[in-house]
């Protein structure tokens, strides 16, 4: 059985609700929070709650999950030289984490 990460009971709050979920080793949970300046807000507090920064009484983090923000790359760039996962982790990583040397592990 795969290693659970994140247990969660429910998110409930004035704003919205997200139903219970379990997170495991492997699986991928896809929260649609819309779009705008007003679900910002939510969007920062579950990043807090994921990544283990804050607590939240309904949410076990056993491993706290990594947060890579959205960047944008001009539009002559995407079409002509589009950036690559090694190009983003020599601009934007710890080159000598464990975990950036795992991802080279990984035959393609």
């Amino acid at each position: 059985m795969k290693e659970l990460l994140i247990e969660s009971k429910g998110i409930r709050t004035n704003e919205y609700f997200i139903p219970p979920f379990e997170l495991r080793e492997g699986e991928l949970v896809i929260l649609y929070l819309y779009g705008g300046p007003h679900f910002q807000g939510i969007k920062t507090e579950l990043v807090n709650i994921f990544t283990g920064k804050i607590k939240n009484e309904n949410v076990i983090v056993n491993k706290s999950l990594t947060y890579v923000d959205y960047f944008r790359e001009s539009k002559f760039r995407s079409l002509f030289f589009p950036i690559r996962v090694g190009e983003y982790l020599k601009k934007r990583a710890n080159l000598e984490s464990e975990f950036i040397q795992k991802i080279y592990e990984i035959p393609w």
